[in-house]
């Protein structure tokens, strides 16, 4: 699979912007983290990551069946 600059600039984009997002948006109290808050953060990020490789995917002309 080849990936255009182009694409190389959106990835390092989306990841950066979602470092930012987790850092400085959803991080901002101090306190301390429950269980339930930690597996809830944890399934939104693995879910995005899933969504991120099925878009990979699909541009690759794979299509999951």
């Amino acid at each position: 699979m080849e990936i255009s600059i182009t694409g190389w600039i959106i990835f390092n984009a989306f990841v950066l912007l979602m470092l930012a997002v987790d850092l400085f948006i959803f991080n901002r109290e101090n306190h301390e983290i429950s269980l339930k808050e930690s597996l809830t953060w944890t399934l939104i990020w693995v879910l995005l990551a899933f969504m991120f490789f099925g878009g990979l995917w699909y541009y690759a002309g794979q299509e999951p069946a």
